[in-house]
């Protein structure tokens, strides 16, 4: 059955969620800033969601402004912050390990000579309080920190940062605390943090997604990065999202209200699938042991690259991630993992499971019968390949280290007396295949395009892992490779098409198809019916997917549906202020 085990990319709405937004998805469409009565309903409704909001957050109404999405949040928190407290400093302190809808923001900020430092981790991907406070600076004026990390789930100790800032930083310091993964399974109180900032999102929540919330303490300066109107008074500008907000609201209310049974449930589910995974070898948990959300499980499968697990996973039904869904399509290995000190070889066969509220006993112990499965079995075929290459070529020798050599004077003799007859055919056959691939958009030849070997293709796929291709094209019984068969197991693109002058993330999209003699003209009819199918469907799903991030999260946003994009010192000089 289909199992899914992403709940840290986002949520199922919830039922209720749903009935309460249809009426403003409806007949009841008025704008919040009118005066006359649909206007008066729509505010009272959103008037409303920021009660529940509040009321999950411990704190009041007016403290709370509703966003599109944890990363408009975030940025408002942060870019408001930062030019409030300009004239004060200009130092900004967080960690090598937040989610990108922080990062991206500090170093935007660095453009305008903001000095961003990103203290050190440890293993576990936790900052040690102390480091935090031993960079604090009369200069400093705002300290950016995740209370659990999307990734790894590793959970901060957000209150003992909090208290060393207030007792050892400069007057007015603040701290925004990035609380969108911890949200649904924590206790966000923002009294008990002490922080002035706390973001939130609804699609994390079971609500909608493209709706988010800032909580900012009353008194606290910020500057408005959304210029146009005087919503959420003064502090983002634009028709309020009704449906989104009501929607929010009652999925915060109601995820407080099941938070403690829910973290329960799943903190047994959590350890079960730990406990399975990691007696395997070659599997490795990855962040805190105890410190980390209930429903995530974080690992890394030494010599298998987690995106081909991924894929191997999804054909069986089975939805799971190898980290933060927005940066899924990079070919980067995760910066949490190597912030933590893992090699990015290892960094890249990163898994995360992650559960949720509509995780069932049933789907824990579904997972429990396929997961361990698939995995030890992908691990499994890379460690006998790489097995049967070390036993074939070792100390660095090429491939068949003692050839027999009357085998091989015989193939010689025959593979010269048919060599030209061969090639012809090999030929017609390879230039078959080239056309009908550079047909296809985002496909590119690679290598000379007469001087070449006549039975092999090379190509480019854009916007495409290649690994995932051949993964796609060996399932449906097409063996094909991404490059030397000598360095596949290489987590590093080829050396070949960077020295060419391929960006490496184009380089990464690389396709190889050999024919040789014993490749019949019927093989060559067989894969022109299936390889250009099965790589326009792999570059179209790529593409699909990336075009719907970017209609998400524009400009290196994170998750929220209408964050605006980069914005820069606000048009006005004045604070606003919360409360």
């Amino acid at each position: 059955m289909p199992l899914y085990l992403d709940h840290a990319a986002t949520t199922p709405l919830r039922a209720e969620a749903l009935e309460a937004m249809l009426p403003y998805l409806g007949a009841e469409f008025g704008n919040p800033s009118s005066p006359h009565a649909w206007g008066r309903r729509a505010r009272g409704a959103l008037d409303e969601a920021h009660e529940r909001i509040a009321a999950g957050l411990g704190c009041g109404p007016r403290e709370i402004v509703i966003t599109s999405g944890g990363t408009e949040a975030l940025n408002l928190a942060l870019k408001g912050a930062a030019w409030a407290g300009k004239a004060r400093g200009h130092r900004i302190l967080t960690t090598r390990v937040e989610h990108h809808a922080v990062l991206h923001p500090l170093q935007h900020l660095e453009k305008f000579g903001f000095e961003v430092v990103e203290l050190p981790v440890d293993r576990y991907g936790r900052v040690d309080p102390a480091d935090v406070e031993a960079a604090l600076t009369d200069r400093t004026i705002l300290v950016a920190i995740g209370h659990a990390n999307n990734e790894v789930g590793t959970v901060q100790p957000v209150a003992e940062i909090v208290r060393r800032v207030r007792a050892g930083g400069p007057k007015g310091c603040l701290v925004a605390v990035d609380a969108v993964a911890a949200a649904p399974y924590l206790r966000v109180d923002v009294g008990d943090l002490g922080a002035d900032l706390v973001a939130i999102a609804g699609h994390k929540l079971e609500g909608p997604k493209g709706v988010g919330a800032l909580y900012v303490r009353a008194g606290t300066h910020i500057l408005g990065q959304q210029h146009g109107g005087t919503q959420e008074r003064h502090r983002r500008a634009g028709t309020e999202d009704v449906a989104g907000a009501v929607g929010m609201g009652v999925a915060v209310e109601l995820a407080v209200a099941e938070r403690e049974a829910t973290a329960r449930r799943l903190r047994r589910a959590r350890d079960r699938l730990i406990s399975a995974l990691t007696a395997m070898e070659g599997v490795e948990l990855t962040g805190h042991p105890r410190d980390r959300l209930p429903g995530l499980v974080s690992i890394i499968v030494r010599d298998v690259e987690g995106a081909s697990v991924v894929v191997k996973l999804d054909l069986e039904g089975v939805a799971a991630s190898v980290g933060s869904a927005c940066t899924t399509g990079s070919a980067e290995p995760s910066h949490v993992l190597t912030a933590m000190g893992y090699p990015e070889e290892e960094a890249r066969g990163s898994l995360r499971f992650s559960m949720g509220r509509s995780t069932t006993d049933a789907d824990v112990d579904e997972a429990l019968s396929v997961v361990p499965r698939l995995v030890a079995e992908a691990r499994a075929a890379a460690v006998a390949l790489a097995a049967e290459r070390a036993s074939i070529a070792p100390a660095g020798a090429g491939t068949g280290a003692v050839a027999g050599a009357v085998g091989m004077g015989v193939a010689v003799e025959l593979a010269v007396a048919e060599r030209e007859a061969t090639a012809r055919r090999l030929r017609r056959a390879r230039d078959r295949l080239i056309s009908a691939l550079t047909a296809m958009e985002g496909v590119e030849l690679t290598g000379h395009p007469r001087d070449r070997l006549p039975g092999l293709v090379s190509i480019i796929v854009r916007d495409v892992e290649g690994a995932s291709v051949v993964v796609k094209l060996d399932l449906e019984g097409v063996a094909a490779s991404v490059g030397s068969a000598c360095t596949t197991g290489s987590a590093e693109p080829s050396h070949v098409l960077t020295a060419m002058g391929y960006p490496e993330e184009e380089a990464r999209g690389s396709l190889r198809f050999s024919m040789g003699r014993s490749t019949t003209d019927a093989d060559v009819d067989e894969a022109l019916s299936v390889v250009p199918r099965l790589v326009a469907e792999a570059r179209a799903a790529a593409v699909a997917l990336a075009a719907e991030r970017a209609s998400i999260a524009p400009a290196g946003a994170g998750t929220g549906a209408g964050a605006p994009a980069g914005a820069g010192v606000p048009a006005d000089a004045s604070s606003v202020v919360a409360g």
